[in-house]
């Protein structure tokens, strides 16, 4: 059986847009790399890398996607490198990192999806933001970590978690002063990390809400195994304040502009012509 994946990250993306879901899992239109040191992907993935591997290689990633390093992105680099080290300050070491779920949800659909960080029976979910009053309380935020306790109970028999829990690290984004050199510019950048405060909520559950977490997500998926290329319903958009700064299809999306995207020209002359003409 020819297997498909589907995954929180995949349903996630189609409830918040679906035509970026059919550019990203469809169309697979891969955008150039941004070269905006400020990138929150970028400093994301960064973190959680420098929390499982060190803070060296945290910040080498950060700074490997860029073409050319520049001072504000040597500076952003200190971020990761710290919360290397600091992490630890608040989480209990010792754990495993990059837990891997791999779960046949049914038919031909496979799960497949990471814990962050899991110790003693409970499990750690990274989120870089200087938001973290968004996660508390919030159905939205929580359902992800209810569906990996869901599908870790499920391969694991016996197993049991006993605790989830948001671990929020904020980033920091600020910019050069008038006059001010390399030199001052890193100081104040580590200064600012330093003080800003990491929190670990935790993500009360029952597990009746993780089971329904479990039951919707396998109808979502479902859902989206029947969507094909050409289906009209994968083109609604949604647009945001957000999209402009964080989405990589955006000037696709907005102005029927493919310019950001390296492989747009291996999609089918209608098929281009059907995306950069329904704005």
């Amino acid at each position: 059986m020819n297997m498909k994946t589907t995954s929180f990250s995949r349903i996630d993306t189609y409830e918040h847009c679906p035509f970026r879901y059919r550019l990203r899992y469809i169309d697979r239109l891969e955008p150039f790399p941004s070269q905006d040191p400020y990138n929150p992907l970028y400093i994301g993935r960064a973190i959680h890398t420098a929390i499982e591997k060190g803070g060296d290689a945290g910040a080498a990633e950060y700074v490997g996607n860029f073409y050319v390093t520049t001072d504000t992105i040597e500076s952003m680099a200190l971020q990761p490198l710290y919360w290397g080290e600091h992490i630890w300050d608040e989480l209990p070491p010792g754990g495993q990192h990059e837990v891997p779920l791999e779960y046949h949800v049914l038919g031909d659909l496979m799960f497949k999806g990471f814990i962050d960080y899991f110790h003693d029976g409970v499990i750690y979910d990274f989120k870089v933001t200087n938001s973290p009053q968004n996660y508390v309380g919030n159905p939205e935020k929580e359902k992800q970590l209810f569906l990996y306790k869901a599908i870790y109970e499920r391969i694991n028999p016996g197993a049991k978690i006993t605790g989830l829990k948001f671990v929020i690290i904020p980033k920091v984004c600020i910019r050069f002063r008038k006059g001010e050199t390399p030199e001052d510019f890193r100081a104040r950048m580590l200064d600012t990390v330093a003080s800003r405060k990491l929190h670990v909520i935790d993500v009360p559950f029952t597990e009746d809400a993780v089971d329904q977490c479990l039951t919707q997500f396998i109808v979502d998926s479902a859902k989206l195994r029947e969507i094909g290329t050409n289906t009209q319903d994968t083109l609604w958009k949604n647009f945001d304040l957000a999209c402009e700064r964080f989405c990589p299809y955006y000037k696709l999306c907005f102005d029927g502009d493919p310019s950001d995207i390296q492989n747009f020209d291996r999609l089918p002359p209608e098929e281009q012509s059907l995306l950069t003409n329904i704005v």
